[in-house]
């Protein structure tokens, strides 16, 4: 089944072989096809902070891991734990969806749920082995603001930030 519209233009605000990063109305969703650097959690507190200042606390993220090998330095946790605890990079929470198969898939999701145990963040974060979950999990929370959110609308959005085929190359 393929899935409706956003119901909203998905602006790309950053893309390269790593990181597909969408904003589509409230929800920022990122699409991981490396490990990141410093620079791409950089990059993407920036797209959260920008839908902070302009939604308040009225916004979330569907972050969707799909593949690359689960490889993070010290600095890229160190990061990612600024950016879990800061309440203000909160919204009403995150679901994080990793599409990777096998034992890559187990190492990160058991690296994202220690950051967010240790980190201790305001809103939820769930990890999620299906889109479809992590969507279902987030619309609720998403519609309890002002901007009511489906679980096929976020599919939609999330289909057009990881459409492969627009992906640049790797250099």
């Amino acid at each position: 089944m393929v899935p409706p519209p956003a119901m909203g233009i998905t602006d790309i605000v950053h893309d390269d072989h790593v990181l597909r990063l969408g904003v589509c109305r409230n929800v920022v969703i990122p699409a991981w096809f490396n490990p990141p650097t410093v620079a791409h959690v950089r990059a993407m507190g920036r797209a959260i902070d920008n839908l902070a200042r302009r939604h308040g606390p009225d916004f979330g993220m569907f972050d969707v891991i799909v593949e690359g090998t689960p490889k993070f330095s010290d600095d890229v946790r160190h990061e990612l734990g600024k950016l879990v605890a800061d309440p203000k990079s909160q919204g009403h929470g995150a679901a994080h969806v990793l599409v990777l198969p096998g034992f890559a898939g187990v190492a990160v999701r058991a690296f994202l749920s220690t950051i967010f145990l240790v980190s201790r963040g305001a809103s939820p974060n769930k990890v999620f082995a299906e889109l479809r979950a992590g969507a279902a999990w987030l619309a609720p929370r998403l519609s309890t603001g002002r901007e009511a959110w489906t679980t096929d609308e976020i599919l939609a959005a999330q289909a057009e930030v990881t459409r492969l085929h627009e992906r640049p190359p790797a250099p």
